[in-house]
């Protein structure tokens, strides 16, 4: 392949069409289920990984410590499988900005093993006007990630500021 002496100009990101499938703030009703995507199969490897750069925790790691513990098998790490069903929501509630607020009342209901296929949908619990933004809303949704065979696997809730419709409209502008 042979390179040419290219030149980079500047582009107007403004005129690139929007890949944004969140919704604005004023989408967001109080019992809205949303269900994301298709889910996510997870496997030893992504647990071994998250383990190596992130938590160094042997029994996630290691097939003999994990039986001696009572696993049947080596468990899927728990925050792995949190980190997985919330970035599966964020495509649909929260890609298009505004400040993460927060999670609270993460609960892990059961192990999960290799191969296991997380299916995630998210229930708005809350929607209200932000008091010191108004071209925001805070959005609170509560999460619920599930096995294939529907079984609960954890819950959380969280928030976010969600731009208005307004304030994406005059972005766009």
């Amino acid at each position: 392949m042979h390179l040419v002496n290219m030149k980079m100009t500047p582009t107007d990101l403004k005129s690139f069409p929007s890949i944004y499938q969140a919704q604005a703030f004023d989408d967001f009703k109080v019992g809205h289920v949303i269900r994301h995507g298709c889910g996510r199969t997870v496997t030893e490897a992504d647990t071994v990984l998250y383990c190596t750069l992130l938590h160094q925790a042997p029994i996630y790691t290691n097939r003999q410590l994990a039986a001696h513990h009572g696993y049947s098998a080596l468990p899927l790490h728990p925050y792995l499988l949190f980190s997985i069903a919330f970035g599966l929501t964020v495509a649909d509630l929260s890609e298009r900005g505004g400040a993460f607020l927060g999670v609270d009342r993460l609960s892990f209901e059961r192990d999960a093993y290799p191969g296991v296929t997380m299916r995630v949908i998210s229930t708005v619990l809350s929607a209200r006007k932000s008091k010191s933004d108004e071209r925001y809303g805070v959005v609170c949704w509560q999460t619920r990630a599930t096995n294939e065979h529907g079984d609960p696997l954890l819950t959380f809730e969280r928030v976010n500021k969600i731009p208005t419709r307004a304030h994406l409209e005059s972005m766009a502008a």
